[in-house]
């Protein structure tokens, strides 16, 4: 990349990466639902660890029921819903469900201490988080006096968690069809490691994800095999797995994360 003025300039013209003037959720299922009819109803992610599958198909309406769940319990345009789980189908689930209903995802390191997981929830004022068994009991001690957390969600069970399920179980009919927003208002919040002080929060508008989905799915990959190794709620993480639905490939990931787990799914999984 050229060097102007000292600042780094792409060597790709701005005006070839174009961005749809619609909100990521909507965008998001559209492009789904168009690949859908181009490629067919194939499977979109498998859990290696648990056996759970999900077809594309499956897929939108499970976000449909989320985003209706969320919207019945108050969620509205920019308010934040903290994830702290591994990759599990769920996870992705909510994410496309919170920006589907007009909320915004910020993520959480898996082995944050309970006084970190606080101090999060607190700055982005957190309506909701959803994290798995392994890690309940101690998001609860953490954000038990936050007045801003409303429900704690759980993939599985925990004491003082409402179960996953329960958002999978609504019926979809409190979905927004289509929510005009600014496509500039906050949809994704991307945490630093904190390494060299306190984390620091990039923050992505509907604007920028909705672009970044719109310029990666320009080229469909069906049928690609992915084994996806990264975690979700990681930048980088997320990013991956947000192209790879986007050109409708066929996902596998590893919930219960060991060495044993990963040779297990390349030798299964053929990718």
């Amino acid at each position: 990349m050229p060097i102007i003025e000292n600042e780094l300039v792409s060597a790709v013209p701005m005006e070839n990466f174009e961005s749809p003037n619609i909100n990521v959720g909507d965008f998001f299922l559209d492009l789904v639902q168009n690949n859908i009819a181009k490629f067919g109803n194939t499977q979109w992610m498998h859990d290696v660890s648990t056996g759970k599958s999900m077809t594309y198909g499956e897929m939108v309406v499970r976000v449909t029921c989320m985003a209706s769940a969320l919207r019945k319990r108050g969620l509205r345009v920019a308010d934040s819903v903290l994830i702290m789980a591994p990759n599990f189908i769920e996870v992705a689930l909510m994410f496309l469900a919170i920006w589907k209903a007009g909320g915004a995802c910020a993520c959480l390191t898996l082995n944050l201490f309970a006084e970190d997981i606080k101090s999060r929830a607190a700055d982005l004022g957190a309506k909701f988080i959803l994290t798995d068994q392994a890690r309940a009991e101690r998001v609860v001690e953490a954000v038990k006096d936050l007045e801003c957390v409303e429900e704690v969600f759980v993939i599985g069970e925990a004491e003082g968690c409402t179960p996953i399920n329960e958002l999978l179980q609504d019926d979809g009919k409190d979905c927004p069809q289509r929510l005009e927003i600014d496509m500039d208002s906050l949809a994704w919040l991307m945490y630093s490691s904190g390494t060299t002080g306190t984390p620091k929060a990039i923050v992505h508008s509907h604007r920028t994800i909705t672009a970044l989905i719109h310029n990666s799915a320009k080229n469909p990959t069906p049928h690609l095999k992915l084994l996806f190794i990264n975690y979700m709620i990681n930048s980088g993480g997320n990013t991956i797995f947000l192209k790879f639905t986007s050109v409708h490939s066929n996902i596998f990931v590893i919930s219960d994360f060991h060495d044993e787990k990963l040779l297990e799914a390349i030798d299964t999984v053929k990718v």
